[in-house]
């Protein structure tokens, strides 16, 4: 009952060019965004017996481009070659929660979680990191020979790519036509647990 509306406000500018009889295109766009009364699960306390409580948080402010490079390498009659590349970069940042509050588990699994946490990207993973001594060495402990933890959970960066780098070729040739699409996403960070 509490749960208000989720207010977005986007601002893009653009602008698209071709060159040669469009055999070159370039495409640029530039966005701003402002996100508030975010509604999203969060975790609450578990003496609270629940696993996740739907409510809103605070606001997130985002910004980012999109560059596009492509055009026809090769224009016939029977065979046609059209490349193109492409990359992006976006980044959100938290701005507010609630009052008093800096941080809060969007999802957490006990020893990793996703977190939203104020003046850091959006989302953030926190996890366990082992103690390490002033040389940089990971402490084991000599009664069990398991490397030591540290108390808290630490954040160790965001967890949505913030390059992501594209490729599209498409070579068509007597009524064949041969695509293909290469991508790469980097700039973020993941939790991988193995059995």
């Amino acid at each position: 009952a509490n749960i208000k509306k989720e207010k977005l406000n986007t601002t893009e500018f653009g602008a698209n060019l071709g060159l040669f009889s469009s055999r070159i295109m370039i495409d640029f766009s530039y966005f701003m965004t402002t996100t508030s009364d975010l509604i999203t699960f969060t975790t609450p306390s578990r003496a609270s017996g629940s696993t996740s409580f739907l409510t809103n948080i605070g606001s997130l402010k985002g910004n980012g481009y999109e560059v596009s490079l492509g055009g026809s390498i090769i224009r016939g009659k029977n065979l046609t070659w059209d490349m193109s590349l492409n990359y992006s970069s976006e980044t959100t940042v938290v701005k507010e929660i609630y009052e008093g509050l800096d941080e809060v588990a969007v999802s957490s699994w006990g020893s990793y979680g996703i977190y939203a946490i104020v003046d850091m990207p959006y989302p953030q993973l926190k996890a366990n990191t082992y103690v390490r001594d002033p040389q940089g060495r990971i402490v084991v402990d000599p009664a069990t020979g398991f490397p030591l933890q540290n108390a808290a959970l630490e954040s160790m960066g965001r967890t949505t790519p913030k390059h992501i780098f594209g490729l599209n070729t498409s070579l068509k040739a007597y009524g064949f036509a041969l695509s293909t699409t290469i991508d790469y996403r980097t700039g973020h960070v993941f939790y991988s647990q193995g059995q």
